[in-house]
């Protein structure tokens, strides 16, 4: 990696390697772009590119548990409502052991692989397959029985088109564009079955416009819920958003980088990849701020942010954070060592160039620690920020504005000292 592959533009400052991992929201998602689809008028149901495979992942987690429920209770509705139709009204032995075949054959199992499909750990990826298929089958099947029926003589009196239909369009958790198409299609089906064999005589014509209604119904209601969870992804990344963002600066705020770079550390360690990270901490602020006042030290707190963000973060990877007062953190994801050399020291030049008058005379200025490791499961990313911090600490005495580096190997050697893997300066083991 070279240093020019720093000047990607992106969402880098609050991005993290990995997703956010709570039900509800996804990867951090930049404030501006939720708020300007929330002020959208209009009847359209996509987002952006930027935002529309990030809520089909939402709108798959949001419906998972509910389509779970569905395919169940479907299954144990359907093959009980069946079987009670044989119990109720005997028919032929040929005919009921098609209607077995097609029940127990075809029915039940596409049935349970599709609510073990929904179970499995990739249940939320596949979802929109397993209820789709689980529709078409059960669809098929509804349709055939009574075209069977008709052929034996007999009339089926158990209809469940218009369960289907609502099933399609509010249970089985498919976005708004596929449920209108499963939906037409088994309207169609169902009137090609009628035109082709007929409608048995205690059913008059206005079941087609009975079940076109049922089709109405649900698309409108599909259509309203859609948007209702759109609005939900909106609000609830807005919420999440604000929760791990400092207000004034715009970067991660504590709580954000405990996550962000808790994860990022986790995802490093499982592709045993590199870590660099740089502790950062303004120079004689307190004197700043009682010089020009506070509201001079917010904005100065936002240059050095904007500065951050846009010099050292800005791969989607990185991380940079306000952690409290006058102290900023930078993450970098899979740097080699000497980049993160070039960084740290670019960051400081970087702010000293802002030219933000100091009341004390010169420029604002930072003192930068940082560290580069491997994480390992004997290394934390806590570890790593104490190591940063105490080259920051090695910084300031050095005269501040300037930078130091703490080496892993004084974490490696303070840990065999703790394990008793080496002896101590006593010469004790």
């Amino acid at each position: 990696m070279t240093a020019s592959q720093q000047s990607g533009e992106g969402p880098g400052a609050i991005s993290s390697p990995v997703g956010q991992g709570e039900a509800g929201v996804s990867d951090f998602i930049p404030e501006s772009l939720l708020l300007r689809e929330l002020g959208r008028r209009g009847p359209g149901l996509r987002f952006s590119p930027a935002l529309e495979g990030k809520f089909l992942d939402f709108h798959r987690r949001f419906f998972l548990r509910q389509t779970q429920y569905a395919c169940g209770g479907a299954l144990l509705l359907l093959i009980g409502m069946h079987v009670a139709a044989l119990w109720v009204d005997p028919v032929p032995d040929r005919l009921a052991n098609l209607q077995a075949l097609l029940l127990f054959g075809v029915l039940s199992p596409a049935l349970i692989v599709g609510f073990a499909v929904l179970l499995s750990g990739r249940g939320a990826e596949r979802l929109y397959l397993a209820t789709a298929g689980c529709s078409l089958v059960t669809a098929v099947v509804a349709l055939v029985l009574p075209a069977l029926y008709a052929q034996h003589d007999a009339v089926y009196h158990y209809r469940f088109t218009e369960f289907l239909l609502v099933f399609v369009f509010l249970l089985a958790g498919l976005p708004f564009r596929i449920a209108i198409a499963l939906g037409s299609l088994i309207l169609l089906a169902e009137a090609l079955r009628a035109a082709i064999f007929g409608l048995p005589p205690s059913q008059s014509p206005t079941q087609q416009l009975v079940l076109s209604a049922f089709w109405l119904a649900g698309a409108a209601a599909c259509y309203l819920q859609e948007r209702a969870v759109r609005r939900s992804f909106l609000t609830e990344n807005l919420y999440f958003g604000r929760s791990i963002q400092d207000s004034l600066t715009r970067v991660l705020n504590r709580r954000g980088w405990d996550q962000a770079a808790g994860k990022a550390w986790a995802q490093a360690r499982r592709d045993g990849t590199e870590i660099g990270l740089a502790v950062l901490d303004i120079d004689h602020f307190k004197a700043y701020n009682d010089g020009l006042g506070h509201p001079a030290g917010d904005e100065a707190l936002r240059e050095v942010a904007r500065c951050l963000r846009t010099q050292l973060a800005r791969r989607p990877f990185d991380l940079v954070a306000r952690l409290g007062g006058e102290e900023f953190v930078v993450l970098w994801y899979a740097t080699r060592p000497e980049l993160v050399d070039q960084l740290a020291e670019r960051g400081r030049k970087a702010i000293e160039q802002l030219g933000i008058a100091h009341p004390n005379g010169g420029p604002l200025t930072v003192s930068v620690g940082y560290t580069h490791l491997v994480p390992d499961a004997a290394v934390s990313v806590d570890d790593a920020y104490a190591l940063a911090d105490s080259a920051l600490y090695a910084a300031k005495l050095a005269g501040r504005n300037t930078v130091r580096k703490s080496s892993a190997q004084l974490l490696s050697a303070a840990n065999a000292v703790k394990l008793g893997q080496v002896p101590n300066e006593s010469g004790a083991t």
